[in-house]
């Protein structure tokens, strides 16, 4: 160690000192030496020092306290600092600045060691004025500000170096314990996260230290979820709330938002377009991401109606938007109790579930129930903007197909089809070969259970092969007359004028497959003629 240094090596620097007065002399591992005490009566051994003739002169060799590091930079420099009285600890630090040195180079991490070395206050504060240039709303920008200092003083942070994940476990714990929520915990995980993330982004730090800290577990019960309003809770509301009709109507009708509802102004409406919308300002909406919503057209007739002469474009629809205590003597005048049956609340975002949940029971795609509610994950949509409970999922049920029971003499299933309602069954046509009563009958038009068209000529030779077509299918697509005025309920499958007579004598295969192509081109030269003549 003595005089011998290598990359990122430590030692204790040595300095020689005249022997004091009343030191005793001594051997140490064979090695000349003095002890003697200190002023503090602490006492001291150190080898007494020889010159380059091995001859004493009078004086010891004396180590610092401190340890010292040296390391080499890529430019083959060397630096040398001091260290810690811990050799372990000056070891780690002289190898962890040659590596920073290393990565630097080669543009990996440009983190300064005196930026680390900073306190850590001045670099919230230089977030703060971040956020505000980034255009933040200032009570969003005081509260991080407020909730990353705290935490950094909660943690004993005084630089970015001594940011560590266990700190911030502890601190998150005291914070359960003063009986915060959950959600109040996340944010302030979520906020220090945020400050480090921006100074990772400004180089001030190579990684994330809290990255593997976890949010604290949120379970969404029953009191934190919203309840929806039915038909029937619905008029009574607008019924009884005159001064605050339109706002519920339209919340109830576009899924808006509390605060958009606040921001919404007169220009905002297409109300005389041939489809009324609203087009919402990225400044007004939540996700600050510029949207249209669509308008009914009783919506877009009333606030025609409530609009007042000579109002400009930027005044408000809604100059007030009710708080939750004028919400909530609106819903006891309604008879609607402060939480279901299954705990869920009742609250202005109430108004939006609502919305969600008529667009799941009017059948709605979910890809366009998500985007009517302006999400972008389709497990929002469907956790918490649909109430199962007034889903009418016994109907669905009910619909499906009957495996116990029989078809009918047509030959017909009957499916119920499912999202909407009013919709008659559905009767969906199959091909019934009626070969065994037609060689019975020995006709192939004819009979009393068939339904024949017009024209069709009876004692045909029983080769032919006779296809009834049941009722055509109905409930699940607009009903069309065309389809019915051009094909027959029945087709015959023979020629006209002539008759096919049985084969006398056995047919090779080829003249089988030959009649087969003959048949087949006679059966569709007679649905053409079908066609044509419209015929039924």
């Amino acid at each position: 160690m003595h005089g011998r240094w290598i990359v990122a090596s430590v030692c204790k620097p040595r300095y020689v000192m005249p022997i004091p007065a009343g030191a005793t002399r001594c051997m140490v591992k064979g090695v000349p030496s003095v002890r003697y005490a200190d002023r503090k009566d602490k006492v001291h051994v150190w080898p007494v020092h020889f010159d380059r003739r091995g001859n004493e002169t009078g004086k010891m060799v004396c180590e610092q306290r401190t340890w010292w590091m040296k390391y080499k930079l890529p430019d083959a420099t060397t630096r040398r600092e001091k260290g810690y009285r811990d050799k372990l600890a000056t070891e780690q630090e002289a190898g962890r600045r040659e590596r920073e040195a290393q990565q630097a180079a080669a543009g990996v991490l440009l983190v300064d060691s005196k930026v680390l070395s900073n306190p850590i206050q001045a670099h919230i504060d230089e977030y703060r004025d971040s956020l505000e240039r980034q255009g933040k709303a200032p009570r969003y920008y005081d509260l991080v500000h407020a909730r990353v200092t705290r935490c950094a003083k909660e943690c004993g942070w005084l630089t970015l170096r001594q940011i560590a994940p266990a700190d911030m476990e502890r601190f998150l714990a005291e914070l359960n314990a003063e009986g915060l929520a959950p959600k109040t915990v996340n944010e302030f995980l979520g906020a220090t996260k945020s400050f480090i993330r921006w100074c990772i982004r400004t180089r001030r730090l190579a990684g994330n230290p809290l990255e593997g800290i976890q949010n604290t577990e949120n379970p969404k019960d029953a009191e934190n979820d919203k309840a929806a309003l039915t038909p029937e809770q619905a008029k009574r509301l607008l019924g009884v709330a005159w001064p605050r009709r339109l706002l519920y109507f339209v919340a109830l009708r576009t899924g808006l938002r509390r605060g958009e509802l606040q921001e919404l102004r007169w220009g905002d409406l297409r109300l005389d377009d041939l489809r009324p919308h609203i087009v919402l300002r990225a400044a007004a909406t939540k996700a600050k991401r510029a949207d249209t919503v669509p308008l009914r057209k009783d919506v877009a007739r009333e606030l025609r109606v409530a609009r007042p002469v000579g109002a400009s474009p930027m005044d408000c629809v809604f100059e007030d938007v009710p708080r939750m205590r004028a919400m909530r003597q609106d819903f006891d005048n309604a008879g609607i109790s402060q939480k279901d049956e299954l705990g869920k609340v009742y609250c202005f975002h109430s108004l939006r579930v609502t919305f969600g949940t008529w667009l799941a029971q009017a059948g709605t795609a979910p890809r366009v129930h998500m985007e009517l509610l302006r999400h972008t994950d389709i497990k929002l949509t469907m956790r918490y903007y649909t109430d199962p409970r007034l889903l009418d999922m016994a109907r669905v049920v009910d619909d499906l197909p009957d495996l116990d029971g029989e078809e009918g003499d047509e030959g017909r299933a009957v499916l119920r089809p499912t999202g909407s309602d009013g919709v008659g069954p559905a009767a969906v046509s199959t091909i019934a070969l009626n070969r065994a009563a037609e060689r019975r009958e020995g006709s192939f038009s004819g009979g009393k259970g068939a339904s024949c068209q017009k024209g069709n000529r009876v004692g045909a030779s029983p080769n032919a092969v006779s296809t009834c077509l049941v009722a055509r299918a109905t409930g699940l697509e607009p009903a069309t007359f065309g389809s019915t005025i051009r094909c027959s309920n029945q087709i015959e499958l023979r020629p006209r004028g002539r008759v096919l007579e049985k084969p006398t004598a056995p047919q090779s295969g080829a003249g089988r497959r030959a009649n087969l192509k003959n048949l087949f081109w006679r059966i569709a030269r007679r649905c053409q003629g079908a066609n044509r003549t419209g015929c039924v």
